[in-house]
């Protein structure tokens, strides 16, 4: 293949998929987008960024926050993310090419990583960290001297620094690296002996993490921030692991069989993508997107489209038809018995957003708060904080309400709101004539209509 044949197909094939994860993310999944952000609270402080860089892998945990919370705007969502997969398939074809002088191959090998990153984050509660840390431990792999002695004291300093740095995934070199001598050098017993030195230096390091910080060692081999669920296990951790077998590329330099396994591969890949991402989660992640912006009729629309089948969905259809003014507030408010609710971070969210419009204000308040307490990975909420900045100033807690608000001061998406509430805070008669605040400030029943109804309008 000519030298621009080959630059034409390798760039062809990573615009193309560039253009395919954008086109994913900001048209089919903006709701994960959307998820993501609000389950964390960015800020632009010293103390914030040195509270996240000294616990194991808590640089990939900084630049992947620093990342998500510009997923508030779906173009900014998807440009990242389309960037991070671009990025891991150049890594990927870098690392190909090292050991498959098939141009083909070598393309066609390079898509797997970064489909494989896809699959796995097809579960809402794997973290953007995961992602950040996998391509950053890519860019360890393509940094890898080609003469044994550099590569092993680069090996080992790579071992001790990632670990801190990137996290566990570093572990995924440390295989590349035992494979690639094994594979590559001539002296088998030598090699033997780097990737064991190797292999020692991470358990090493693995272990004393237990002394430097203050997480169990379960915690620390899995990943601090991988999965939202701190003990849970990160789902497809094998499908990252053929990443570390590239150097057994060097024997599939012949012959069709290996280009039109790794095809078979990726077309199964591709087949399987749209499965990986949780229909069920995905349902109520766009109708609570939805609420969260305010399209009632665009609810409604859906709603009309195809029947929601959780409680949450239709909830939030009801929320969306008095809004609309299809039906009465009275008869929303009677439809709404939370012990009669499937209970998640779905229906919770959008019950939340309910009492708020209903006026419930101190209810909107204590789900809110709830809400915040029960994220499983102890993060703040910035849409939370926001909410509880929003009731505390709305009943004349003046000075809890600067705190949030002061709070919130510090981040990127919601200081513009900062700002314009600070002006709100001990001034009430500018709090009266807002229009949103305004009606909620002498809206404190004595009695909550909706907890005491024992009738269900949403079937």
């Amino acid at each position: 293949m000519s030298i621009t044949k080959k630059v034409i197909t390798e760039r062809g094939v990573a615009i193309a998929f560039v253009v395919g994860v954008f086109v994913f993310w900001r048209f089919f999944h903006q709701s994960a987008l959307s998820f993501h952000e609000q389950q964390q609270l960015f800020l632009f402080t010293a103390d914030y960024a040195m509270g996240r860089i000294v616990e194991p892998g808590g640089l990939a945990r900084y630049m992947a926050e620093f990342i998500v919370q510009f997923f508030n705007n779906f173009n900014y969502g998807a440009l990242f993310y389309s960037a991070l997969f671009g990025l891991s398939q150049q890594l990927s074809l870098i690392i190909a090419r090292r050991h498959c002088s098939g141009i083909a191959l070598s393309v066609a090998v390079s898509l797997l990583p970064p489909l494989a990153l896809l699959i796995i984050i097809g579960n809402a509660d794997v973290m953007t960290t995961f992602v950040i840390s996998f391509v950053l431990c890519q860019l360890v792999v393509c940094l890898l001297p080609k003469l044994p002695m550099p590569a092993l004291v680069y090996s080992v300093l790579s071992v001790v620094v990632g670990y801190w740095l990137i996290g566990p995934v570093v572990a995924l070199f440390v295989v590349y690296a035992a494979v690639t001598w094994l594979v590559e050098w001539g002296s088998r017993g030598k090699a033997l002996l780097f990737a064991v030195v190797v292999l020692l230096v991470y358990s090493l390091v693995l272990v004393s993490s237990q002394w430097l910080s203050v997480y169990p060692l379960l915690r620390l081999v899995k990943g601090i921030d991988y999965f939202r669920f701190p003990m849970s296990e990160v789902p497809c951790w094998w499908l990252l692991l053929p990443t570390a077998f590239f150097p057994l590329l060097r024997y599939a330099n012949s012959g069709r069989w290996p280009l039109v396994s790794v095809c078979i591969v990726l077309l199964a890949s591709l087949v399987y993508l749209p499965f990986a991402y949780d229909g069920k989660w995905k349902e109520s992640m766009d109708y609570e997107l939805l609420v969260r912006m305010q399209r009632w009729n665009a609810i409604v629309e859906k709603a009309q489209a195809n029947e929601p089948t959780l409680d949450s969905s239709r909830l939030a259809l009801g929320l969306a038809l008095w809004k609309t003014g299809n039906i009465s507030a009275e008869q929303f408010a009677k439809g709404i018995h939370p012990s009669s609710l499937e209970y998640n971070r779905f229906s919770a969210s959008v019950l939340g957003e309910a009492y708020f419009y209903l006026g419930l204000v101190n209810t909107a308040r204590r789900y809110a708060f709830e809400q915040m307490e029960s994220l499983p990975n102890y993060n703040l909420s910035g849409r939370l904080v926001k909410r509880l900045a929003e009731t505390a100033l709305v009943s004349g807690h003046n000075r809890l309400a600067r705190t949030y608000i002061d709070l919130l001061r510090h981040t990127a998406f919601y200081s513009a709101w900062a700002e314009d509430a600070s002006s709100l805070i001990g001034n009430r008669k500018a709090l009266e004539h807002h229009p949103v605040y305004g009606p909620l400030a002498h809206s404190f029943p004595d009695k909550d209509i909706i907890i005491t109804s024992s009738k269900k309008y949403i079937k």
